[in-house]
């Protein structure tokens, strides 16, 4: 089984607007669509990637899901602690 570097619960409409903000067919857009339901939560997704992934897609969260930005800046966090 695959270990992920970061790690992020995301609720659906952060999830859709980051979908929306991805460029069609890049590497990123990829992996936001392969992100799985929580179970037993609806309406959130999470979705796992390496840290690069996980500043790529802060970056994105910055244009167009601003509401993603607090999970995500702990999820960042937590994968720079996990690494260290």
């Amino acid at each position: 089984m695959r270990t992920y570097g970061f790690q992020v619960e995301l609720d659906e409409t952060a999830y859709l607007a980051l979908l929306k903000g991805v460029a069609k067919g890049k590497p990123l857009t990829q992996r936001l669509i392969a992100a799985q339901g929580v179970p037993g939560r609806p309406g959130r997704f999470l979705f796992r990637g390496s840290h690069a992934e996980g500043l790529l897609l802060h970056a994105l969260a910055l244009v167009s899901a601003r509401s993603a930005l607090p999970a995500i800046n702990r999820a960042l966090a937590a994968a720079e602690k996990a690494e260290k």
